[in-house]
């Protein structure tokens, strides 16, 4: 998911070599002067998670086109830049579209392709799908120079009774396939569109006659064509083509060069080992701020495994920053990593992740360890789902080992993390232990009565011997400056639980801002922190690069000597009657079943609420 890793192996047996050919002209060899080039025009600035695409497709898009009454036709101008264009030929025009959204009217998406002021047609499908349009047209569209390829959407695009009174249309990406003379670009020359058969490429443009030519029509395979002679910027390749063969020919200064070359320390992390409880995926950036609350498991009998997650990439993804990789490792963990007690129980993930791999929106911030991205949400399509890492054993999707995150960006940040943790595993018992605050929004809710929700929790699963309190918005307090300081009040004198059920943003709790992610580091000081709950939607959405803020439930917990000690909140978005069975599922693992981990705890509510 991030940039190409070439491996070098030193030692060991022999490696493969790449193969090498030769033509001996004979003058019978089809002349080829003319290639095909291939210009992709791509520009991913906005992420739209509530595409339903393939996992194999990415969700970054161009800026959609709006069409509205207001505005009722919306134009996209690409602009490009074409040279050594051929006299003649076939020009293929590809482009990638999705619809934004479904509507009663068929077709409810329509988009018009223009180039050079040449009409490419008109372009209608149903729903918010992606649609792929080819078309096939000859090279007077083109200009040598400058170019301009006009994306249209427009009301009137569709007939006046269709019922469509605005739409918009995302573009992917567009491909055109031209018909070039051979003439290499920065000394490098990607050859294609040629003919099978013996053949004779003549390119020009080369600055240099140090030049290597290569059959990459197989890109596992590639084979170096010795055939070539170079002189006075011009080249000759002699060859035997196969059928869609392409070339690359690049003077030897031209060569791509590495941007690194780092030296791998070999892991072994495939390799079967002893029982492990606890394995700690950390990013080499956090290595040393994590080893406090690694030695303290260790102390508790834990057999404790850390590992650099640029090994796991080294191991499962031949270097490359891919998801897929962790989830691998930890199957691959949880089948080879045990003994007589079964497999490793506690997976923690140190370092914050986000959706963007590629750094399309300009974000300065790191990914050190990335999410798991899946379309599992109905509304928002496409989130942060670290539950996936660690469901590896058989085909349901319910967790096989208790994951957990410290979304940190910094070492203070977790070394914050770690002492509260420390602290509070270290507090003596006490009344507040026995404490738990119900919070919620408020009954008159177009959605749900949150306040018969959260009582209908609290006072039929959760045991009697409990302090229960509840504090809810216009219930107990007036307003939402109330609702504030009744929220630090019970931070500052805080219970072991504190659950929010109702409405949430990823930086505030309640259909109005009653605790928001400003507010952690106004509270007191304290020795013990609440365990925080949120049943609602978007407060965990730690993937967040909107003005580059920590969702609340991050700052929650990452907040020094404030805030949570644990959070659970939600990565999207949710209904009551899943939320309630999750928040029947945990209460009754706490405080019914006396699972005392938390992870385990929240593990039992997951496996309540898919029952």
């Amino acid at each position: 998911m991030t940039g190409n890793v070439t491996w070098i192996i030193l030692g060991g047996g022999p490696g493969g070599r790449m193969a090498t050919r030769a033509r001996q002209p004979d003058g019978s060899e089809t002349r080829v002067n003319v290639i095909t080039r291939t210009l992709r025009l791509e520009y991913d600035r906005d992420y739209r998670s509530n595409y339903h695409r393939p996992r194999d497709e990415d969700h970054w898009f161009d800026m959609p086109l709006s069409v509205v009454a207001s505005s009722p036709v919306v134009t996209r101008t690409y602009p490009f830049t074409l040279t050594h264009l051929a006299a003649s030929g076939p020009v293929t025009i590809r482009a990638l579209l999705h619809g934004g959204r479904n509507q009663p009217a068929s077709p409810d998406q329509s988009l018009a392709l223009t180039l050079n002021d040449h009409a490419l047609g008109l372009f209608q499908w149903d729903g918010s799908e992606d649609y792929l349009t080819t078309v096939v047209t000859e090279t007077n569209v083109l200009r040598e120079g400058a170019n301009a390829l006009d994306l249209v959407a427009g009301l009137d695009q569709f007939p006046a009774d269709a019922g469509v009174g605005s739409y918009w249309i995302s573009p992917d990406w567009v491909e055109i396939d031209y018909p070039a003379r051979a003439w290499a670009q920065n000394g490098r020359l990607l050859a294609q569109g040629i003919p099978s058969g013996p053949m004779e490429i003549v390119a020009e443009g080369f600055p240099s006659s140090d030049v290597w030519a290569f059959d990459i029509t197989d890109p596992r395979h590639p084979v170096r064509v010795l055939s070539v002679r170079a002189q006075e910027g011009r080249v000759h390749l002699w060859d035997d083509a196969p059928v869609h063969a392409r070339y690359i020919v690049s003077a030897l200064d031209a060569f791509l060069s590495p941007v690194a070359i780092e030296k791998d320390r070999p892991s072994h992390l495939r390799e079967p080992r002893g029982h492990v409880d606890y394995i700690a995926i950390v990013h080499r950036s956090l290595w040393d701020a994590i080893d406090p609350l690694l030695a303290h498991r260790r102390a508790e009998g834990m057999i404790v495994a850390k590992v650099d997650v640029q090994d796991i990439y080294d191991e499962f993804s031949f270097g490359r920053v891919d998801p897929e990789a962790i989830r691998d490792f930890l199957a691959c963990a949880y089948e080879h990593w045990r003994g007589e007690q079964g497999p490793p129980r506690f997976v923690l993930l140190v370092g914050d992740g986000h959706y963007d791999f590629r750094g399309n929106s300009g974000t300065s911030l790191p990914n050190l360890i990335p999410p798991y991205l899946i379309d599992v949400d109905p509304w928002i399509g496409e989130t942060a789902a670290d539950n996936r890492y660690v469901s590896v054993d058989g085909p349901d999707n319910l967790p096989d080992m208790s994951i957990g995150r410290i979304p940190a960006r910094t070492p203070a940040e977790v070394a914050a993390v770690v002492d509260k943790i420390l602290t509070y595993e270290a507090a003596p018992a006490g009344d507040w232990q026995k404490r738990i605050l119900f919070a919620a929004d408020r009954a008159t809710d177009f959605d749900a009565d949150f306040p018969r929700i959260s009582d209908a929790i609290r006072q039929h699963w959760l045991p009697q011997a409990y302090d229960d309190r509840q504090l809810y918005y216009l219930v107990d307090e007036p307003d939402a400056a109330a609702m504030r300081a009744a929220f630090k009040r019970a931070f500052d004198d805080p219970p072991l639980i504190l659950q929010w059920f109702g409405h949430a943003s990823r930086f505030r709790w309640g259909s109005v801002s009653m605790f928001n992610i400003f507010d952690p580091p106004t509270l007191a000081e304290n020795s013990v922190w609440p365990v925080t709950f949120t049943y609602a939607c978007w407060s965990g959405y730690f993937i967040n690069l909107y003005r580059d803020w920590q969702s609340l439930g991050e700052t929650l917990l990452l907040t020094p000597g404030r805030g949570s000690v644990a959070d659970l909140s939600p990565a999207g978005l949710h209904v009551g009657d899943s939320l309630t069975a999750l928040n029947q599922g945990v209460i009754k693992a706490i405080y019914q079943d006396k699972i005392e981990r938390l992870g385990p705890a929240i593990d039992a509510g997951k496996r309540h609420f898919a029952a």
